[in-house]
């Protein structure tokens, strides 16, 4: 996995590549990012090429991800998504959104929950001068961005 910082005026943006021989799965390897820069806030997008894939549909009534695991080679046609301070853990949690064309030219989506790179992924993260903090919501089951008191309306 390589990085370069863009730009680092107001905000900063990094470009993250992950390359076919990087044996390194693509959230843990955005979450040590996140970590080794202290990125608290920032907006995600890639595109790239994943062999192995599991993404998850959220079961409301069970609180868990019923997960989907799709075994070939994806292209990435869209992966968004954010990364926020997880108050539990006290670490940046990726959260990414991916949508996955296969080779019949259907697609596939969901929340990423694993990925492995075939080829390359090319990640930009646009990192926010403030802090999101995730915190758990019981009634749904999941950690939620908490605005707070940092709300503008």
């Amino acid at each position: 996995m390589h990085s370069l910082l863009l730009e680092a005026q107001l905000a900063q943006s990094y470009i993250v590549i992950f390359e076919v021989d990087d044996p390194t799965e693509v959230l843990a390897g955005l979450t040590d990012f996140a970590r080794r820069y202290e990125i608290t806030a920032a907006s995600v997008t890639a595109i790239g090429m994943f062999t192995h894939t599991v993404i998850g549909y959220f079961e409301r009534e069970l609180q868990q991800y019923r997960p989907i695991t799709i075994s070939e080679n994806v292209e990435v046609i869209s992966l968004l998504g954010d990364i926020a301070l997880d108050v539990e853990k006290n670490e940046p949690k990726v959260h990414l959104h991916a949508l996955l064309g296969l080779s019949d030219g259907g697609t596939r989506g969901g929340h990423l929950l694993e990925a492995h790179v075939g080829v390359t992924l090319e990640v930009v993260v646009n990192v926010l001068p403030t802090t999101l903090r995730r915190l758990p919501n019981k009634e749904v089951g999941l950690t939620l961005i908490e605005l707070g008191n940092n709300r503008s309306s």
